[in-house]
């Protein structure tokens, strides 16, 4: 479930920078620009919770709450 949370806030927050460069260079709006920088932001953590969620699963050591 975890996974395909993830993946769906990806694929949303991919469309929204997408949909926001656009508009805000067809509006010369810095303001929607800016905030399309911001969720590319959003995108990387998103990405790296999905790595951490892979490598828990595959019980990467270092990525479990038992390692030592």
């Amino acid at each position: 479930m975890s996974f395909a949370i993830m993946l769906v806030t990806l694929v949303i927050n991919i469309f929204v920078v997408w949909y926001e460069t656009r508009r805000g260079k067809a509006l010369d709006s810095d303001v929607l620009q800016s905030d399309a920088k911001h969720t590319l932001s959003d995108i990387w953590v998103t990405l790296g919770v999905i790595v951490s969620l892979v490598l828990v699963k595959m019980g990467v050591p270092i990525a479990t709450k038992d390692s030592k």
